[in-house]
């Protein structure tokens, strides 16, 4: 064997493509403004009234959201706001450490949450979570 190669384990060869399909997961393009808007749009769309309008609660979440969007903030209060869903789009925060969705109606656990990779504080109590929603969620 030339000097230059040098021989890996099956191991190592399987530990370095994990670490890099972690990382490519980790590298979701960053929305653009006016996808981040359509997105948090489509979300709210199913609450609209039939004149058009918003229900206030979900025009609050919308305010909320994407002033967190913007200001890159670490935290978002969601917290009594009686919302059934979550949008997809608070994946779509790379900074948020802490998700407070409290006092709301929700009923499973959001799809998206392990897309939270800085995420250390998730307060979903006062929901109405069915317990086999997303297998407990924790790895």
């Amino acid at each position: 064997m030339p000097s230059n190669v040098r021989s890996i384990t099956a191991k190592d060869a399987l530990s370095f493509f994990h670490q890099a399909f972690d990382e490519e997961l980790r590298a979701e393009p960053a929305l653009d403004a006016s996808e981040f808007h359509a997105r948090l749009n489509c979300w709210a769309v199913d609450f609209q009234h039939p004149d058009g309008g918003l229900p206030h609660n979900i025009s609050e979440a919308q305010n909320r959201i994407t002033a967190a969007w913007q200001n890159k903030a670490s935290e978002l209060d969601l917290a009594d706001l009686q919302l059934e869903s979550l949008p997809d789009v608070i994946a779509h925060l790379p900074h948020l450490e802490a998700l407070k969705a409290s006092g709301n109606r929700l009923q499973k656990f959001p799809d998206w949450l392990d897309q939270l990779h800085e995420l250390k504080l998730l307060d979903l109590s006062r929901n109405v979570i069915r317990s086999n929603s997303r297998d407990l969620l924790i790895p």
